[in-house]
């Protein structure tokens, strides 16, 4: 197994050499990736529970559950506080956690939810994290409905954590440029793994015909075809791990960066030297 996966020891509950990072996950195990890479990274031991619109898996002898959308695509991770890890910001994951020592490195929350069969209070932060409390009752009706959401955290702040949920939606600005996949497409993370989703994509008849092409005839022709689809699915005008591979390379514009997808591989077709450096310059201008 790859050295940045999990490594896990005898004893269940400690994931050693992570950190919960929020709005992304922990380490590998992060939202935007397929289930058979979450299996990949935590093992086949796990039960399987359907949602109305989406399905979870549980990991219970690692504290772990990891919701999915319909296109089986880590969409939430709930970490419950049996887990012996950190938070980026440094928060100590601990079973007698409470929201008191969430707040003292979080600072004060946005906002606030409740499940639906009303068991839990979510108290969300801006760093996309956000941490579940049993609800407290008084004269017969959960504290939510009569106080407003500073009150709340000062009603609860003794209440233990019995869940800590990561979700990019949490964040302020939300954060995809780590994603894999995006609405059930997968991202290419650089320039010869755009080559292989390309490869994918047409069989060998496409393919010598694109040959059989000048390379102008070839970009002019494919720049709202093939180039259009590359700019929207993935995600080259919303921020993706593609659009910030270009970003280092000096390229912010999605038509520049479906152009050099395009010609590059179109070289590449041809047997040609791609000259990227040549390319990005040429962008550059």
């Amino acid at each position: 197994m790859n050295s940045l996966f999990f490594l896990f020891f005898s004893f269940p509950y400690v994931i050693l050499g992570q950190t919960i990072e929020e709005g992304k996950g922990i380490g590998e195990l992060t939202l935007g990736i397929k289930e058979s890479k979450v299996i990949e990274i935590l093992g086949s031991n796990y039960n399987r529970r359907n949602q109305k619109e989406n399905y979870e898996i549980e990991f219970s002898d690692k504290h772990l559950i990891i919701g999915f959308d319909s296109d089986s695509i880590v969409d939430y991770i709930l970490i419950q506080p049996g887990i012996n890890l950190k938070t980026k910001k440094g928060l100590k994951i601990t079973e007698g956690l409470t929201l008191k020592d969430v707040k003292k490195i979080y600072g004060t929350g946005r906002k606030c939810s409740y499940t639906k069969n009303d068991e839990t209070m979510s108290f969300c932060y801006d760093w996309g994290i956000s941490f579940y409390v049993n609800s407290i009752y008084k004269n017969g009706k959960q504290l939510w409905l009569w106080k407003n959401f500073f009150q709340l955290e000062k009603e609860y702040k003794k209440s233990k954590v019995v869940e800590i949920s990561i979700e990019e939606s949490d964040l302020k600005n939300s954060d995809y440029t780590f994603y894999e996949y995006y609405d059930g497409v997968y991202i290419p993370k650089d320039l010869d793994d755009c080559f292989n989703q390309l490869d994918k994509f047409w069989n060998d008849s496409i393919k010598t015909e694109v040959s059989n092409m000048s390379e102008d005839e070839f970009i002019g022709s494919s720049h709202f075809g093939i180039g259009l689809w590359i700019r929207n699915n993935w995600r080259l005008w919303g921020g993706s791990r593609l659009s910030k591979y270009f970003n280092e390379l000096g390229i912010t514009h999605p038509d520049n960066m479906s152009g050099i997808v395009l010609t590059a591989y179109y070289r590449k077709l041809k047997n040609q030297d791609i000259e990227l450096r040549k390319l990005i310059d040429y962008y550059k201008k």
